[in-house]
């Protein structure tokens, strides 16, 4: 992937070569793919992905800022570890399409929270799927979670603000490049979007901010 790293993933495929829905998938923050048996079990071939620095992709990121994953590389959105992670997943979905190149009815793009956020984003930048499917995808309104988020990767951001202050202006203009709503306007397919409407991690509020900008 991005900067010549190598990240980990899975892939479950059916080996009667029958056309069948492919979908693609990665994890929530702080966590690992899980394999997705009973989707495969369901007629469905099925690719995931452990984005850099978590899972079995963790050495392709093993230096985390002390602050937390989401403020590695901070300095820069060129250095931004959500770059690399948005790239993992990307780079997933070509793969992935590659894989199964000739035998797929239609592609589904997934994620849930961390690669909600994640998957949108490399679906607005690729635009192949038929499908868009992200449960309360995190990254929407990065100065709205400021205020909003109690914990996770939004709580991790606040306390380090809280300690540099003087760094604010720098790192929210770092954030707003990887801002899912910023991204949400350049979505071309269907997309099913979740939330929850008291969520401390991810608000309801930061995913309506998403929501409200697709088209």
């Amino acid at each position: 992937s991005l900067g010549g790293v190598e990240v980990t993933g899975y892939s479950i495929g059916w080996q009667d070569n029958e056309p069948r829905p492919l979908v693609v998938h990665s994890h929530g923050y702080r966590s690992r793919c899980e394999l997705r048996w009973n989707w495969a079990e369901a007629g469905y071939n099925v690719v995931g992905i452990d984005v850099r620095g978590f899972g079995r992709s963790a050495a392709a990121a093993p230096a985390h800022s002390r602050w937390g994953y989401v403020l590695t590389g901070i300095a820069s959105p060129e250095t931004s570890i959500l770059r690399g992670a948005v790239c993992d997943y990307l780079r997933t979905v070509q793969i992935a399409r590659d894989l199964f190149k000739g035998r797929t009815t239609r592609h589904l793009t997934y994620g849930f929270s961390f690669s909600g956020g994640i998957a949108l984003m490399a679906e607005a930048l690729f635009g192949t799927s038929d499908l868009l499917v992200v449960g309360v995808p995190t990254f929407g309104w990065a100065e709205g979670r400021y205020f909003l988020v109690k914990s996770g990767s939004g709580a991790e951001i606040a306390h380090y603000l809280d300690a540099r202050p003087e760094d604010a202006e720098d790192v929210m203009l770092v954030l707003r490049y990887f801002d899912a709503m910023n991204f949400a306007g350049m979505i071309r397919c269907g997309t099913l979007i979740g939330l929850g409407l008291h969520d401390p991690v991810v608000p309801a509020e930061t995913v309506f901010s998403v929501a409200n900008h697709l088209s």
